[in-house]
């Protein structure tokens, strides 16, 4: 058997003793056949089975608030169905719509505004273990769900064999990636000893606010390690930094194409800026994939939704990822 069990409904039945659900009414009853409530919207499959689940009385919880108004329950109700039974049996477009209305209540459906956070859990980065490591993501554009060798496909509300469905996912691998913080300096002093040790290094700094500059300049003279500030010109093999203001992104492709060739770039983003940064810049970021091996983008932005990591993806693998959906993504 090949099931899956799905989240129905709460409920609240003042005696919860012997009771059962009588499959002909589709209504729970108690031990004598007494109708207690009937239950709506259950998809009719072949050997289906509904399951009860007695606990205490609360109240009925949303994952961000505790709404005081809300009915109070005891019960929670369980729909479980079959998928070979789906597959080899007609459900009525009746009940067809019914199931995959508890699918999309059961899975998470992804859009361009989903917080990632939402999604997986957002961890500080630690540049020393992931610098090196080949970063990739998977993207598909339809939502689906794999179990059992069978595809869920939740936009066309179809049901099919693995072997018979057509993916359209593929993956991507990144030059670049998020570089996420919570201590400010702990991370600029990481990145500099990362990015200071391989000598063919050579990085490219962007910053908005000048105090973050103080701070990557206070960290690098301390440590003796040289580099350049907006208006200076000098090319040096020992220089191993360069910083720019981010408006300079608008001339960028002239400053490229007459200094130093750069492995490394490190976007430096508050995080009441990084949400307007594609925004704005969208248009001067192209060069910055043709001369550089590796873009980064450097914040305290925890706030992320899909379409700001899409933009992302666009912007380190030089790919227009267009309304595709995101399957999943290493750290």
């Amino acid at each position: 058997m090949k099931t899956i069990k799905l989240f129905h409904s709460y409920q609240y039945i003042s005696h919860t003793k012997n009771i059962k659900f009588c499959y002909k009414k589709q209504c729970i009853e108690n031990e004598n056949g007494e109708f207690l409530i009937g239950l709506l919207n259950i998809p009719i499959i072949l050997n289906y089975k509904i399951y009860i689940e007695k606990y205490l009385v609360s109240r009925r919880l949303t994952k961000k608030m505790n709404y005081k108004n809300h009915t109070l329950n005891n019960i929670k109700i369980y729909y479980e169905f079959d998928l070979e039974d789906y597959q080899n049996n007609h459900v009525s477009s009746k009940y067809n719509k019914m199931l995959f209305s508890l699918l999309k209540k059961n899975f998470n459906i992804i859009n361009n505004e989903t917080k990632l956070h939402d999604i997986f859990c957002i961890n500080n980065t630690n540049l020393h273990k992931n610098y090196q490591n080949q970063r990739y993501i998977s993207l598909k554009k339809n939502n689906t769900i794999e179990l059992y060798g069978y595809i869920i496909d939740l936009e066309k509300h179809k049901i099919i064999l693995k072997n018979k469905y057509k993916s359209s996912n593929k993956s991507l691998i990144l030059n670049g990636g998020i570089i996420v913080y919570s201590s400010i300096i702990k991370q600029i002093s990481e990145t500099i000893s990362v990015f200071n040790k391989n000598s063919n290094n050579f990085v490219l700094i962007f910053y908005i606010n000048k105090s973050h500059r103080h701070l990557w300049e206070t960290i690098l003279k301390k440590r003796n390690i040289c580099y350049n500030k907006d208006t200076d010109k000098t090319q040096d093999s020992t220089i191993k930094f360069q910083f720019l203001h981010i408006d300079n992104l608008k001339n960028i492709r002239q400053f490229l194409k007459s200094t130093t060739t750069y492995s490394q770039c490190i976007i430096h983003l508050e995080s009441n800026d990084a949400e307007c940064f594609f925004k704005k810049y969208r248009s001067y970021l192209k060069p910055l994939k043709k001369y550089i091996d590796t873009v980064w983008l450097m914040t305290n932005f925890y706030d992320f939704n899909v379409a700001f990591l899409k933009n992302c993806c666009e912007l380190f693998s030089d790919s227009t990822l267009q309304n595709n959906m995101f399957l999943n993504t290493d750290n």
